[in-house]
């Protein structure tokens, strides 16, 4: 044994500003994002009924700081994450209508489901909860407003 004191996180869609808009294996929210802010069809693998649970950076550094040097979380596994779910399509409807765009009058393309893609996914966070007293605090609209708002931002710089 060494006798370190490890911690480990089942991050789950972890979002935000600094994310890349470019990078296809970035992340679903901040790839919509950048598909929107270049023009760009967006591409949904499946039906779209498909489901995720999305959670803000900043949360994420939170459950960290709660983390560190916290006895009760040595050895241990902690999902990350918001506690809820929301479908592939939903997260497009919203995206686009920060952009003043629907799936009517934007490009959407639908493709054939990919092997091995689980068809929902939610974290449970009554661990880190219990444990480390963590909860995430920022909603799904306040940290979509904060990061579209940074790339929007960010885009226009470019």
């Amino acid at each position: 044994s060494f006798k370190l004191n490890v911690t480990a996180f089942r991050m789950f869609n972890v979002y935000g500003r600094r994310q890349s808009l470019t990078n296809p294996y970035q992340g679903v929210v901040s790839i919509f994002i950048g598909n929107v802010l270049r023009g760009e069809q967006i591409t949904i693998f499946g039906d779209g009924k498909q489901s995720r649970d999305y959670v803000h950076i900043k949360d994420v550094a939170n459950a960290w700081i709660e983390a560190i040097d916290n006895k009760k979380s040595f050895g241990e596994v902690f999902n990350i994450g918001s506690g809820t779910r929301m479908s592939i399509n939903n997260l497009v409807d919203f995206i686009l209508s920060q952009f003043g765009k629907n799936r009517k009058n934007y490009k959407v393309m639908y493709k054939e489901e990919r092997p091995g893609d689980q068809k929902h996914m939610q974290a449970d966070i009554s661990k880190a909860a219990k444990l480390l007293g963590w909860k995430p605090k920022i909603t799904f609209e306040v940290g979509m407003a904060d990061t579209i708002k940074w790339a929007r931002d960010t885009w226009i710089k470019k």
